[in-house]
């Protein structure tokens, strides 16, 4: 019989929080499940409503009270203690910007226990804020994010183009793996069944919702460029009077996009659902009405609304930069590409695919086909599993 695989998981945020790392954290760990190990998960504790520890579908999560927090770092009381005392076979860190990374890598260096890395992405966005948050992150970068580096084992990112960016880093090609998020769809697939013509019509009329529909899924942060798609609307809305574009998604920044919406006349055009509950019934419903998914950001990896957009058929518009790359088909790409700065070409983009039947069924019908081939969890787990014992030199 084989040994139990004990691994404990570092993640700076977790479910319910609805980020894309904290999605493919929370998916691969359902689908690790189904192999001989146990899980136990080390976040933050984001709300006093949630439990500091429990036993949650057979996972431990210790949830750690912020000592502080910088630019959405979170600094965890008590980490250091947790793991030197915890008994785990190999750590498995998501994440590369955090306290939770550094000193797991740290913990795993005295303890001499192995590490696998996830890399979500670089958030290079932190390099155009002001010189004090540059020079933070270069201090980072050539300090302690460079011994952290050194130490990693097996870094997992989701595509070529983030391999290359962690080779542009100096590390170790033989240390890179390729292994994407992926999809739960047979998730999706039962919440789908479950939203009725009933429950459609409530939504419709809750909403107020009329075709043309364009859907916004994210943050409300800067860096993912919901700005950029409010401006693109006035000369959309000229041709599309009935036109409506539904933002889902809380942050920061929501307050100045509803000022923005209002000054720019879109009142009647745009509704705010702020936010939903990952794979709820609401959002799966916006998905399937919807005729266009918009992500004007300036800096992603993998992002998980992209996924469930493709898989619910919808057509892509998004900044064409190396996070949009993996998403192709057969050698072409599965999306339109924008630069969000450029307002009136991102408009013109939105009016001909509204426009192009054809196209938009062709990009549809590629999309779906593209999710179930490519990001099954039962296989993406299967490989991390795998990875696991490579490191630990299991047979």
């Amino acid at each position: 019989m084989k040994k139990t695989l004990n691994i404990t998981v570092v993640i700076p945020y977790y479910f319910p929080f609805s980020g894309g790392q904290e999605m493919h954290t929370y998916f691969l760990v359902k689908y690790l499940k189904k192999f001989n190990v146990k899980i136990r998960i080390i976040t933050t504790k984001t709300d006093n409503e949630l439990k500091s520890y429990e036993k949650y579908n057979n996972v431990e999560i210790f949830r750690l009270k912020p000592l502080f927090d910088i630019y959405s770092n979170p600094f965890p009381m008590g980490l250091f203690n947790l793991l030197m005392r915890l008994d785990t076979d190999i750590f498995h860190i998501q994440g590369f910007w955090s306290f939770f990374a550094n000193i797991t890598t740290l913990v795993s260096k005295i303890r001499n226990i192995p590490i696998v890395f996830s890399f979500h992405g670089f958030q290079s966005t932190l390099f155009e804020k002001n010189i004090l948050t540059r020079l933070i992150v270069y201090t980072y970068l050539f300090t302690i994010g460079k011994l952290m580096i050194r130490n990693l084992d097996i870094i997992t990112c989701n595509h070529i183009q983030d391999k290359k960016i962690l080779e542009k880093m100096g590390i170790n090609e033989r240390k890179i793996k390729i292994l994407p998020s992926g999809l739960d769809t047979e998730i999706y697939d039962k919440i789908s069944k479950k939203i009725t013509p009933k429950l459609e019509n409530y939504f419709i009329s809750k909403y107020n919702i009329s075709k043309p529909i364009l859907l916004y899924v994210g943050r409300l942060i800067e860096r993912k460029g919901c700005q950029f798609l409010l401006k693109a609307l006035p000369s959309v809305i000229k041709k599309y009077p009935k036109l409506k574009c539904i933002i889902i998604g809380d942050g920061p920044q929501e307050k100045t996009f509803k000022e923005l919406a209002i000054k720019l006349g879109l009142k009647n055009n745009t509704i705010f659902t702020g936010y939903l509950k990952p794979v709820s019934k609401e959002l799966i419903f916006f998905y399937k009405i919807g005729d266009i998914q918009i992500l004007p950001s300036s800096a992603e990896s993998m992002p998980v609304s992209v996924m469930e957009g493709l898989y619910f058929g919808k057509n892509i518009l998004i900044t064409d930069l190396h996070f949009a790359k993996w998403i192709s088909y057969n050698g072409k790409k599965l999306y339109i590409p924008l630069n969000p700065e450029n307002i009136y070409d991102m408009s013109q983009k939105i009016i001909n695919l509204l426009e192009n039947k054809e196209l938009r069924e062709k990009l549809s019908k590629e999309g779906k086909e593209f999710i179930r081939e490519n990001l099954s969890w039962n296989e993406l787990a299967k490989l991390t599993y795998k990875l696991y014992l490579k490191r630990l030199n299991y047979s």
